[in-house]
């Protein structure tokens, strides 16, 4: 079982044609200094966040405006990746499935260890795949002060303090509010 584990944990090879491309992308670090040969390239904007988000074809964002992206939700597409990292913007995908309601359930320590091995193997799933974070979008209704909204929060506030010590460059983590 350990060498699967291992195996889970190893970086896939850079599906990039720089490799430069498969590092992640933070908002002090632009292509500019990754990739002198770039002449197109573009800073996580200054001014906010502008998401772009892949829909159901399988984009890769060749016909995206680029100078206006900084990150590009549900970037499962290796040359969406690819060409999001080229040009300076974060390229997000969805957290592996989780139960909220199993998980509003469990006692406390039941809970943070789920919580805990969860975020780990999304953290590794991240890394692995070069993206820079992940989104949650979580449609269902959640009442205010609920069980299942206190597990959501419990699920996002680790995934976020463990995406920023990850590494030097903090991943992020993006959720959708619920609609409810």
């Amino acid at each position: 079982e350990d060498s699967k584990k291992d195996q889970l944990m190893k970086k896939q090879p850079c599906p990039c044609s720089n490799p430069d491309d498969c590092h992640p992308i933070s908002s002090s670090v632009s292509n500019a200094s990754k990739n002198s040969t770039s002449t197109s390239f573009h800073p996580i904007r200054a001014s906010g966040e502008v998401y772009g988000f892949e829909g159901l074809l399988n984009e890769t964002g060749q016909h995206y405006n680029w100078t206006h992206i900084s990150t590009v939700a549900w970037a499962v597409n290796d040359e969406l990746m690819c060409r999001a990292h080229f040009h300076g913007a974060r390229a997000i995908v969805a957290p592996p499935s989780f139960q909220l309601e199993l998980i509003s359930e469990m006692d406390d320590p039941d809970r943070a260890a789920y919580i805990q091995t969860w975020v780990r193997s999304t953290l590794a799933m991240v890394q692995t795949r070069h993206r820079d974070g992940v989104v949650f979008d979580y449609e269902n209704p959640m009442p205010r002060n609920s069980p299942i909204g206190r597990a959501y929060v419990q699920l996002i506030d680790a995934t976020r303090r463990a995406f920023r010590s990850s590494s030097s460059v903090p991943l992020q983590v993006t959720t959708c509010v619920a609609w409810s």
